[in-house]
């Protein structure tokens, strides 16, 4: 800036005789840039400063003794040496207009503003000093009128500073400050000969500061800045490293009626307060009666408290009926109240009625450091409306205290409530806090007269850590956890979560969890500690979710008294030699006490025996005491193989149990058994014989016996083969074909090959069609194919005549080197076979394709297992395709030119009995695609014998997911999605009572905020069921909470329960959840959990008993979710969070709850 201005200067000069002098006068010494300092817009950053300024006036000083004020540029009389301003009752008059400074400039008298001014101070600096001609007073005064001074500087490091006094005093006007220093400035002369507003001093004006900075500046009250009745809107810039001797607020001091705002990233940091021999309060900012609100990313940050005699507040000071506020990120962060018994080096609140600190959205203390109590934050009020209150996901964290002083001190690492009330709402948090080696209350300490009440659903004090009470330390004071408050994961060298103190009162309700907290020595479980006659207070209803772990030193083990309801069953004890009783001997005042647990019998140790009958072994228990599986140990048995026809592979036996809880069984032993004598073999029996499979346990044995036949025991031979017609006369190129009858009909292979006497003149393939070639005779031979020698003949003559014979047959039969026996007889065939291929495939099965004149082809395949799929498929694209499987089972599928698709499917007795006993469903012989469009999807008729009852069928699906559904067609045709139709690896499952016509629709949503979740697959699962919607039709929301409400009636959906009607959507979900015992129907509105989840879930499965015990070191034994998580790990529902943890008390997220509840209907 200054090269720019030297070369206007430059310019102007060497147009200095081309102009008139005033011109000259005129446009002399002018520059232009942004308010905030920048040369353009695009490096505005502090305010919404669009246009230019231009300053087209400059200030100057003379040397010297009185130092007289010049004024040049625009309006003066002389372009180079200006004007000099007179005093006027000790002040120089500044007026209206934009000013820079041409040269460092020093008076001696205060710049009084008239108007509106605008200085920009260039890189120099602009000095008031004491000089016995001159004038008491700041550098700038702004007076009460529409007075506005506006600072700015565009290069280097320009300042203001006074030696005795303030930098700028705000009497009425206003100062806007957008770059630059206030600063080594001694503040106003007041009461007692104190200095107050070091910088700045605000009395019934405003200070808006944009940027720049305000540091190392001195005063008694309000170092950097004083406000008294005005108001200070701090938009950015910084106040630091400036200093109070002995008063209060170094950086910013906030008086009775004065308003101190800040918002986006301004700061108050470096201050100190107290260096000298005299206490000070408030490192970073005091407020006295007034009102300091953050906003924003505003912080109070790395100011120091510092006095032997007892300085507090490192960070802010509030008293006397102050308003302190603190609202989305803003923060006060590590500041210190050190060198004495120094308390609250974040925040120390203290005074009468009024006097407020609130912390909303994610406002935090964090990272500060005192040396006596309250680490964080220190409260000590009194009088209506005095308080502390965290909100919505505020936070107390990472804070210390050191405690180098003798006596009781270093209490309170995030908060020391003395005296008052600390109120803990929405998902307010405590967290990470720590006190001296051997002081209390590692998150909150309560004092004598503190009251300390956690009311929000997610409000927590975890993670901190103290020599007693790492949690929580109620010395005398009130504790109340309501709703879902935590304490977990604290630790203390003595007693880790909650500690009590004899007189002190600890009062719970609803769902609060004090859980998961130790001893820092041995990891032992110390939750909450009541001492001496300390009891725990039942101020209401303890809800489902309700867990806290208790010990105690009464010896008579009460710790709980005038409880009305037996709520044991939300109490457990640290010490596993205890647990929770209800006690009602005394009728008017029953009791929780913890007592000692009875001597307990050994363990049940089971001895099994066992017992063998041919193909079964059967197991008991003999041990000692209660066998919990009521001494059954289950069965085992051995069957024979299914297929006994010899075809190459080897005859594997089955082993099936039954609720075994015996030994392993052994792996199976195959002999051959040839007259009741056995002998070993190398393996799995493959060959035609007969033969025993062998399995053992502990010395018994099952055992079954099997033959594998030929499958050649009632062969039947051809006895008979006749041609239709015996002659034939074809013309050269034509062809026709002859029908064949073999005899019996149950000839076991009715196969015939074809020969031709002179294939010159005739050619046979191998259905039986003649083509003639040349002129001549040719005899067309059919001969048998299982060697009994039977054959017929046709005698065909060929010409080259004009007048062919009509040609006539039918077709009939196999091709591929055989063709099967008709017995009918038929006309000429419009559409002959033109073409004709045989394939052996890899797996074994044939496939024969025969492709027609119109272009029709039919594809037959036969597996080694006698199974058959023939498939029609004509030129438009339409098909049919016939299945019959090797167990009788039959299925066709016809799909019409435009792609719809039409499924029918017979199950066989022999299928469904073969599927049942393996556990599996049965397989039906069809096919087909889903189709995102529910009106042109496949329909599959689904028909059971009679009598077979409800059972499971899978039908193959070409492309099935999770999202895959199976729709039932009722008689009416109105439909209904099928939620228990299960998508499995190759199609989709259903339970099939008679028979059924179902669509299979693929009815994925494919939610947008889902598509790269983890739970995506679980997701569509549920929704496609439409047992959990989405938040609109294409968001999901995964990561959200639900509500108590929501997961009644998602369950409620699960079992086809009618939800029509009610005062309230949830009205009937509710009901049928409380009439069922799946909840208890409170708190519709609260987030569900982790436990509460597993645990409705569980019930509505019909409270399964899980084998094992649960695992997880966050589930209590005798906690009311214990068996409900032993079911859900058991049943591969859940795994937990990792190590070796549940979490039961975290929200329970959508996707938690989609995953859940696919997992437990797959």
């Amino acid at each position: 800036m200054k090269k720019r201005i030297l070369s206007c200067f430059m310019a102007l000069a060497l147009c200095l005789t081309l102009l008139p002098a005033t011109a000259q006068a005129a446009e002399e010494d002018t520059h232009t840039h942004c308010l905030c300092g920048a040369e353009h817009k695009s490096e505005i950053t502090t305010h919404e400063d669009t246009e230019k300024t231009t300053f087209d006036k400059w200030l100057t000083s003379t040397a010297g003794k009185g130092y007289t004020l010049v004024v040049g540029g625009k309006g003066s009389s002389s372009a180079t040496s200006g004007d000099s301003l007179t005093v006027t009752d000790g002040k120089y008059v500044l007026k209206d207009g934009n000013y820079y400074l041409k040269t460092d400039v020093t008076i001696a008298h205060p710049i009084k503003i008239q108007g509106n001014v605008t200085i920009c101070l260039t890189g120099k600096w602009i000095k008031k000093v004491d000089d016995s001609t001159g004038s008491v007073g700041p550098v700038f005064e702004v007076p009460t009128g529409n007075n506005t001074l506006t600072l700015t500087n565009c290069t280097g490091d320009g300042r203001i500073k006074c030696d005795s006094s303030s930098g700028v005093y705000v009497s009425g006007g206003t100062l806007n400050l957008y770059s630059g220093q206030i600063a080594n400035s001694k503040g106003q002369t007041g009461t007692g000969s104190k200095k107050y507003g070091g910088g700045v001093y605000v009395n019934n004006g405003f200070f808006n500061m944009y940027g720049g900075t305000i540091t190392e500046n001195d005063a008694d009250y309000g170092g950097g800045v004083y406000v008294k009745n005005g108001t200070f809107n701090m938009y950015g810039g910084t106040i630091k490293n400036n200093k109070s001797y002995g008063g209060s607020g170094a950086g910013v001091y906030v008086e009775k009626n004065g308003n101190f705002i800040m918002k986006n990233t301004a700061s108050v940091t470096g201050n100190m307060i107290g260096y000298g021999s005299t206490a000070g309060y408030g490192g970073g900012v005091y407020v006295n009666a007034g009102t300091f609100e953050m906003h924003n990313n505003a912080s109070v940050k790395d100011n120091t408290a510092n006095n032997s005699s007892g300085s507090s507040g490192g960070g802010v000071y509030v008293n006397s009926g102050g308003t302190f506020e603190m609202h989305n990120n803003a923060s006060v962060t590590g500041n210190k109240a050190t060198n004495g018994t120094l308390n609250g080096a974040g925040v120390y609140v203290t005074g009468g009625s009024g006097t407020t600190f609130i912390m909303h959205n994610n406002a935090s203390v964090t990272g500060n450091t005192a040396t006596n109590n309250g680490g964080g934050v220190y409260v000590s009020v009194s009088g209506k409306d005095s308080k502390f209150e965290m909100n919505d996901d505020a936070s107390v964290t990472g804070n210390t205290t050191t405690g180098n002083q003798t006596g009781d001190n270093g209490n309170g690492g995030g908060v020391y409530m003395e005296k008052g009330t600390f109120d803990m709402n929405g998902n307010a948090s405590v967290k990470n806090n720590e006190t001296a080696a051997k002081s209390y209350g590692g998150g909150v300490y309560v004092g004598s007269s503190g009251t300390f009440n956690m009311n929000g659903e997610k409000t927590s004090v975890s993670e901190n850590w103290a020599y007693n009470g790492g949690g929580v330390f109620v010395s005398n004071g009130t504790f109340a956890m309501n709703s879902t408050a935590s304490v977990t994961k604290n630790a203390a060298t003595q007693y880790g979560g909650v500690f009590v103190s004899d007189n002190a009162t600890f009062t719970v309700s609803d769902r609060p969890t004090v859980t998961g907290n130790t001893i820092t020595k041995n990891g032992a479980a110390s939750n909450v500690h009541l001492t001496g006659s300390a009891y725990i207070t039942i101020g209401g209803t303890l809800n489902e979710g309700a867990s806290i772990g208790v010990t105690i030193t009464n010896p008579d083990g009460v710790f709980a008294t005038g409880v009305s309801t037996d709520c044991s069953g939300k109490f457990f004890s640290d010490d596993k030699t205890r647990e929770v009783k209800y006690d009602e001997t005394d009728k008017t005042n029953n009791k929780l006490v913890l007592k000692k647990k009875e001597t307990q019998p050994p363990a049940h140790e089971h001895k099994w025996t066992y017992t063998a009958n041919n193909a079964t072994i059967t197991a008991a228990c003999n041990g000692a005491g209660d066998c919990n599986f009521g001494r059954n140990g289950g069965s085992v048995t051995i069957t024979a193989p299914t297929n006994l026809t010899y075809n190459g592979e080897g005859k594997t036996a089955t082993v099936t149990t039954n609720n075994w809880k015996g030994s392993a069984v052994s792996e199976i032993h195959y002999y051959s058994y040839v007259g009741g004598n056995r002998s070993d073999i190398n393996g799995v029996p493959t060959n035609v014989g007969e033969y025993m499979a062998e399995i053992t346990v502990e010395k018994q044995t099952a055992f079954v016996v099997y033959k594998i036949t030929d499958g050649t025991t009632e062969k039947i031979p051809v006895d008979s083969i006749t041609l239709n017609p015996t002659t034939a006369t074809l013309k050269v190129s034509e062809y026709r074909r002859l029908n064949v009858t073999v005899k019996p009909k149950d000839a076991t292979n009715k196969d015939v090959t074809w020969t031709s006497s002179n294939n010159e003149v005739a050619t046979v393939d191998q259905d039986g069609t003649v083509t003639g070639h040349m002129a001549g005779t040719a005899k067309i031979t059919a001969t048998a194919a299982d060697d009994s020698g039977k054959s017929a003949t046709c005698t065909v003559t060929v010409t080259d005549g004009s007048t062919p014979s009509q040609p006539g047959g039918s077709t009939g039969g196999n091709t591929g080197g055989s063709s099967s026996g008709s017995s009918s007889s038929g006309s000429y065939d419009s559409n002959p076979i033109i073409k004709t291929e045989t394939k052996n495939n890899a797996d074994g099965s044939t496939t024969k394709t025969e492709t027609r004149k119109d272009g029709t082809v039919t594809a037959t395949t036969t597996a080694k297992d006698g199974s058959v799929s023939k498939t029609e498929t004509k030129k438009d694209g339409s098909s049919v395709t016939e299945n019959k499987a090797a167990d009788g089972s039959t299925g066709t599928v016809k799909t019409g030119k435009n792609g719809q698709t039409e499924a029918k499917t017979a199950l066989s007795n022999k299928a469904i009995e073969n599927a049942k006993k393996n556990g599996e469903p049965v397989k039906a012989p069809v096919e087909v695609e889903a189709s995102r469009n529910s009106n042109a999807a496949p329909t599959v008729k689904v028909e059971l014998p009679k009598n077979a009852g409800e059972t499971e069928v899978e039908i193959p699906v070409s492309n099935a997911k999770p999202g895959t559904v199976a729709v039932l067609v009722h008689p009416d045709g109105t439909e209904e999605i099928l939620k228990d139709s299960i998508p499995t690896e190759n199609g989709i499952r259903l339970t099939v009572d008679g028979s059924a016509t179902v669509k299979i629709v693929d009815n994925s949503k494919d939610f947008i905020d889902t598509r790269n979740h983890w739970a995506r697959e679980e997701i569509d699962f549920v929704s496609a069921r439409e047992l959990v919607n989405g938040i609109s039709a294409t968001r999901y929301a995964p990561d959200a909470s639900a509500t108590r409400a929501q997961l009644w009636t998602i369950l409620a959906r699960q079992n086809d329960a009618d939800l029509n009607g009610g005062s309230v959507w949830y009205e009937k979900a509710q009901l049928w959840s409380k009439d069922k015992g799946i909840s208890d129907g409170t708190e519709p509105n609260a987030a569900i959990n982790r436990a509460q989840m597993v645990t409705m879930l569980w019930r509505t499965m019909g409270q399964l008993a899980a084998t094992d015990k649960v695992g997880f070191a966050d589930v209590p034994a005798g906690s009311y979710y214990a068996q409900a998580v032993a079911w859900a790990v058991e049943s591969g529902i859940t795994t937990g969070v990792g190590g070796g943890r549940f979490d039961p008390n975290s929200t329970c997220t959508r996707a938690q709850i989609a995953t859940f509840l696919a997992r437990s209907m797959k």
